[in-house]
């Protein structure tokens, strides 16, 4: 929707959080923004999810890179600052990876993360995403370069930890399913 990129067009151009979600760390136009948007989406996103809370728009969630073949796709998240440390990022993630194995045969999704990221490695290591590969030193950021991990999950790991979690929120919602599995 036309306000989605509206959101989406700010959240590009905020160079004061860019740097943790993104490898480019320039304001663009809102031309280049639309040329860049599409192209990103013809050529390499697979979905994009929109993240509202209380009717508020607070982040957006996608897979990209995937490959049907092998059976794997990356994840992204961003949330606005407000939002991070609500455990609404933990929650979309959960929602969007069982969509994602519910209707796609990936048997692993992942998740690429700079080392000074510190929130979102946390936040991914105790999520059950285990570090699959690590470059040394590949990101610079605030005269220094940083380290960036390839962490991932699988199927059958999101499985058990994901009925976990979903049966713990049931639990404190008193609820017996949540609206996205009826």
């Amino acid at each position: 929707e036309e306000k989605d990129m509206d959101l989406l067009f700010e959240w590009r151009n905020d160079l004061t959080h860019l740097a943790l979600w993104m490898p480019q760390r320039y304001p663009v136009s809102k031309e280049e923004f639309k040329t860049e948007f599409e192209r990103f989406q013809r050529t390499t996103e697979h979905i994009r999810l929109m993240i509202i809370r209380n009717g508020e728009t607070v982040g957006t969630i996608y897979s990209y890179n995937c490959n049907l073949v092998h059976g794997w796709t990356y994840i992204a998240t961003y949330l606005k600052p407000s939002s991070r440390n609500s455990g609404i990022g933990a929650k979309a993630w959960v929602l969007f990876v069982d969509y994602l194995f519910d209707n796609f045969p990936f048997r692993k999704v992942y998740c690429e993360v700079y080392g000074f990221n510190e929130l979102s490695l946390s936040t991914l290591n105790s999520g059950g995403l285990e570090v699959q590969a690590q470059l040394p030193e590949h990101i610079f950021w605030k005269n220094k370069y940083y380290d960036m991990y390839t962490m991932t999950m699988t199927r059958e790991s999101a499985e058990t930890l994901n009925k976990q979690r979903l049966q713990r929120w049931r639990k404190n919602r008193n609820l017996s399913r949540l609206p996205h599995e009826d």
